[in-house]
Order: C-alpha cells, then structure tokens, then sequence
C-alpha cells in the first residue's frame, strides 16, 4: 500500500485512512501493520537506503548541517541544535 503523493491527485494519508477504515471493519491489527508499513519497508529496504530505524532513532537537530553547500536558515536566524538525552531518549534543546 503506497499513498503515491507525487503522482498527481493524492491524498497523503491515504494509508493512515486505509489502516483506520480497516480497523473499523474488524481487520486484525497484524495484517493492517503488514500491508500498511511492513511490506513496504521489506521492499524499499532492499536497497539498503531505508530502514525502520531511520524514523525510530533519528540523529538528533544541527541547523548548522549543511546540504551541497546551502543551509535552512533564512533571515539571519540562530541554528537550532538538538541532541537525544543519554538516559531518557528525550530530545534536549541546546542553544
């Protein structure tokens, strides 16, 4: 199941719809967890450019990160640096 948003008419929570209407309908929890996230991470992880570590265990925020040379700071502004907390998992805001 792929919400496809690149693709002209789209809806971006097409899945998390799908999952919901599914719910509604009785549809076991593990089937709904397959179709609408585990079979997708099998295949786009193939390559090995995803993983499902990539959302649970980001990096944490540097705003000073650049990107083929440019930055997402506009007019000026203070980067914000966030770093995962070592005992709780909990961001830490640091400026």
């Amino acid at each position: 199941m792929d919400s496809a948003c690149d693709w002209g008419i789209s809806d971006c929570l097409g899945v998390a719809k799908t999952a919901q209407l599914a719910r509604q309908h009785g549809i076991d929890e593990d089937i709904i967890h397959k179709v609408t996230y585990a079979n997708a991470l099998e295949v786009y992880g193939k390559s090995g450019q995803i993983r499902d570590s990539d959302w649970l265990d980001p990096p944490g925020i540097d705003q000073r990160t650049l990107f083929e040379g440019n930055s997402i700071l506009r007019g000026g502004r203070e980067p914000r640096i966030e770093t995962l907390g070592a005992q709780s998992g909990d961001s830490l805001l640091i400026e």
